[in-house]
């Protein structure tokens, strides 16, 4: 498994539905998406004598695992990511001589599909157009594109309208939509659409694609689907992983993982709740810190992560709990951020009514994520300069800029925490408020030293500086000089080297 959130998802998973199919999990290795090998998991693996290897990673990560078994000859079969099943993969392991399994939409396959299936029509009538225009059969992802704007195009011929919530309620509302990845349909829910059974098993062999099965009934996965809390997972991936949340993958290995590692029967119970409620308040330290920095990836990451966690809580109640705690985050997070406290409430009423309403897991998960993207809208839309934050930030340094003034003595004149009014001055002022405390209190230095013959130690003082020698330091760093060496210059003054235009 890859070292991230992604790989957690393919533990739990795995250890969750393997009793289910009569698979024994034999062990479990970790590796970093940037390794530049992976033998040292793999040999311990080996040891294990497995029959099968699952790799819960995309792209170049998933073909290092498939060539470094081939070079150990670990002649198994590695099963990778449905996110594998396009043509830039096939190129990466067409010449590995590994057996690799990789779950598809039928459309990978349209031979195989039966003449009855309804889907046939759609997918033949796309790959003869993929061919003709790329000189390659249609993959996973060509599919899924066309059957998503095929799907929108289907709720606007009724709808008539492109706004969001009204184009959203009009997709959880398509029934029967016969598409390339199989028959859609959505609920408020289900984001997905379409069952397991739409889905194939594809080989590699000689740079391309084999069918090695299909499913024509729900006798396989039943157990599963109709299973509401093992249905969870998968939605909450669905509409919180989407291609671009692992993006950046720096701090990947920093994160606190899940504890999923098979434990005896029995395992202490002070352990296991120690372990989660450690994890929960590291995701949700990290939720804070991406909300304050507008990270909404990092932000779909961390609720993702906190909610992932619910699955270890059994009694709803506690569940609710903590859905309601995640909320108050986002609320206190908005107010401390500058939405109007007007719009905290209204978001506030809306939730609860439904929060009070609602008993289904899934559904309540899934007003959580919207009202997340709500109050991610409200606080990005706020800004710093409109609002008259900043001229009541420049304001008031000038008229204490004398004396003790630090960032959160100012944070909490115009009512913001510190952290977020440092990150948002300097994301749309390019500088440091210290920096801004500087250059004024400098800037009033420079007066003085031209129109009086007060003491540089006095200077200092008056402007804030206690200490001579750090106040000389500070305003080299601005000007380019010392304070004596600006006195006694000839020209009346000279600039800062920082831009000046914010304080004048």
């Amino acid at each position: 498994m890859p070292i991230g959130s992604l790989g957690e998802l393919g533990s739990i998973l795995a250890r969750k539905y393997a009793p289910s199919y009569g698979i024994t999990i034999v062990g479990e290795e970790k590796f970093d998406v940037k390794a530049p090998d992976v033998t040292a998991q793999l040999a311990k693996l080996k040891t294990l004598k497995p029959q099968a290897l699952f790799s819960f990673c995309t792209g170049e990560p998933a073909a290092l695992v498939a060539r470094n078994m081939a070079q150990m000859n670990m002649n198994i079969p590695v099963l990778v990511s449905h996110g594998n099943a396009n043509p830039g993969f096939l190129k990466l392991v067409s010449n590995v001589n590994v057996p690799i399994i990789i779950p598809a939409g039928r459309a990978a396959a349209p031979d195989a599909i039966p003449d009855s299936d309804p889907c046939k029509k759609v997918i033949t009538v796309f790959n003869k157009r993929h061919i003709a225009k790329f000189n390659e059969p249609a993959n996973y992802y060509s599919a899924e594109m066309v059957d998503a704007i095929a799907i929108i195009a289907e709720v606007l011929k009724t709808t008539r309208d492109s706004a969001g919530e009204k184009l959203r309620d009009g997709i959880e509302n398509l029934r029967n939509f016969v598409g390339m990845q199989g028959i859609y349909n959505f609920s408020n829910i289900d984001h997905y659409g379409t069952r397991p059974e739409s889905m194939v098993l594809l080989s590699v062999r000689d740079g391309r694609w084999y069918l090695e099965r299909s499913f024509s009934s729900l006798s396989s996965f039943s157990h599963i689907y109709d299973d509401g809390s093992k249905c969870f997972v998968h939605r909450l991936a669905s509409i919180l992983l989407a291609p671009s949340a692992f993006a950046d993958k720096k701090d990947e290995k920093d994160h606190v993982l899940l504890k999923t590692s098979v434990m005896d029967e029995d395992a202490e119970v002070t352990r296991i709740d120690y372990d989660f409620f450690r994890d929960y308040y590291v995701y949700k330290k990290g939720l804070i810190k991406a909300l304050y920095e507008e990270d909404e990836i990092k932000a779909r990451q961390n609720i993702y992560c906190l909610l992932l966690s619910s699955l270890n809580i059994d009694d709803d109640e506690s569940f609710r709990g903590m859905i309601f705690e995640i909320f108050s985050i986002l609320c206190d997070t908005a107010l401390e951020r500058g939405v109007d406290i007007e719009k905290v409430v209204e978001l506030r009423k809306a939730f609860m009514e439904k929060w009070r309403k609602i008993r289904d897991r899934d559904a309540l998960c899934l007003v959580l994520i919207r009202t997340m993207y709500n109050t991610m809208e409200m606080m990005t839309k706020i800004e710093f300069s409109d609002s008259g934050l900043f001229k009541k930030v420049i304001s008031y340094i000038k008229g204490h800029y004398n004396e003790n003034i630090g960032v959160e003595r100012i944070a909490r004149h115009v009512c913001l925490s510190p952290s977020y009014l440092i990150h948002r001055f300097k994301k749309q002022f390019g500088m440091n408020l210290t920096e801004c405390i500087a250059m004024i209190r400098i800037e009033n230095a420079k007066v003085l030293l031209k129109s009086t013959n007060a003491s540089i130690g006095a200077i200092a003082h008056e402007v804030g500086y206690q200490d001579q020698c750090y106040f000389t330091k500070v305003f080299k760093k601005h000007t380019g000089c010392t304070p004596k060496e600006y006195r006694k210059s000839p020209a009346r003054d000279i600039p800062f080297r920082y831009a000046n235009s914010l304080c004048p």
